[in-house]
């Protein structure tokens, strides 16, 4: 979580554990907009995104059955 800081640029990723679709990146360069203030004990933590309409759209539908992450650049 240290990490991550509001005003980021990430990537995020879908994988659907289900299927044997590779890794697909469905929203670039999205602005991290929300951090928890604590992690919880599931293992991940909920960040909030600020993308374009056609990207929240493409994230909203592959959330229902795939998992997904954030990628962060070092550079």
């Amino acid at each position: 979580l240290s990490n991550l800081h509001v005003g980021d640029r990430v990537d995020v990723v879908a994988v659907d554990p289900d299927a044997d679709h590779r890794a697909e990146v469905v929203a670039r360069g999205a602005e991290i907009v929300t951090l928890p203030a604590d992690v919880d004990e599931s293992g991940g933590i909920r960040v909030g995104v600020g993308t374009s309409e056609e990207e929240a759209l493409r994230l909203a539908e592959r959330a229902l059955g795939s998992r997904l992450s954030v990628l962060a650049s070092r550079s």
